[in-house]
């Protein structure tokens, strides 16, 4: 899941297919969504967004609202992939990355094992 060269973050599709192939049948994932909507509007938009993608999807596994950040303009949702690629074809949500990241912290280069077997 990699973005092109020219932009390094992951399309809205990569990710949602990426939730999709991670996640067993019948669980839920959780994604970060970020809005284009002024910094006041955040919450009010989160609500109407996920009220919406849920009542296009009801059949949706535990689908829940996470928290809303108003300075990074974004909130978090679990729920089937499903859920979370209806919730991500809203027009406000610009971009998505999964909630469970991968490789944060540097690995260590140059590991030699102490005890020899």
């Amino acid at each position: 899941m990699s973005g092109s060269p020219e932009d390094p973050h992951p399309s809205k599709d990569e990710v949602l297919r990426h939730l999709a192939r991670a996640t067993p049948s019948g669980t839920s994932a959780s994604a970060q969504f970020f809005l284009d909507v002024p910094e006041d509007e955040v919450g009010a938009a989160a609500q109407r967004l996920f009220d919406a993608a849920r009542a296009a999807a009801p059949g949706a596994v535990e689908a829940r609202l996470g928290k809303v950040h108003r300075l990074a303009r974004s909130f978090s949702a679990r729920g089937d992939p499903a859920f979370l690629a209806e919730l991500a074809k809203a027009t406000e949500i610009k971009g998505v990355l999964p909630n469970e990241a991968n490789d944060i912290l540097p690995q260590p280069r140059n590991v030699r094992r102490l005890d020899p077997e």
